[in-house]
């Protein structure tokens, strides 16, 4: 009976030995064949690591390729397919009214390109003032240029406090923090 008990025991022990290890997750052999593979002595010969460096590199720029080649070929057969298929909802939306006033569409036209020439010409200006006053400021002192930019803020304060005060302020009135 001490025997069978102690063998019990012991085989308990074990068991929760066992238990108490993590199990580590092991890996599936894979089979690599000869040619593929790479010893020691290859890697520490640098001819021949440097070799095998540039063969994987052109492997890698020659699968590139091949992905590349793939993807426009798929690119291009979606686009001949977007093109065979015309869009009938759309071919009721076409405006199909040119040449019909041509007067009317040249003023138009006229019209449009003046206002074009006249916001291009505001931009312009709007560039050579802001480099002027950029020299301007540039060519200033320094006691100057902090009297001018204190005048501003000043400025600033103003009017801000005149909107403000033309603002109703409601006591209690928040949003809170669900609705923020």
């Amino acid at each position: 009976d001490s025997e069978g008990s102690s063998e019990y025991t012991s085989g308990s022990e074990e068991s929760s030995e066992d238990e108490l290890a993590p199990r580590r997750k092991l890996m599936k052999p894979v089979f690599v064949p000869k040619s593929q593979r790479i010893t020691i002595d290859e890697t520490t010969n640098p001819d021949v690591a440097a070799e095998l460096a540039e063969k994987a590199r052109l492997e890698a720029i020659e699968e590139r390729k091949k992905e590349s080649h793939q993807m426009l070929k798929e690119y291009v057969a979606r686009q001949a397919n977007v093109e065979e298929v015309p869009d009938v909802d759309n071919l009721a939306e076409v405006d199909d009214t040119d040449g019909i006033d041509e007067e009317a569409e040249f003023e138009q036209w006229k019209l449009r390109e003046l206002k074009r020439i006249k916001r291009d010409r505001e931009e312009l200006e709007a560039r050579e003032a802001e480099k002027a006053e950029i020299e301007r400021r540039r060519e200033l002192t320094e006691e100057e240029r902090v009297k001018e930019d204190m005048e501003y803020l000043a400025k600033k304060a103003k009017e801000e406090a005149a909107s403000k005060a033309s603002v109703p302020i409601e006591k209690y009135h928040h949003k809170g923090a669900f609705f923020m």
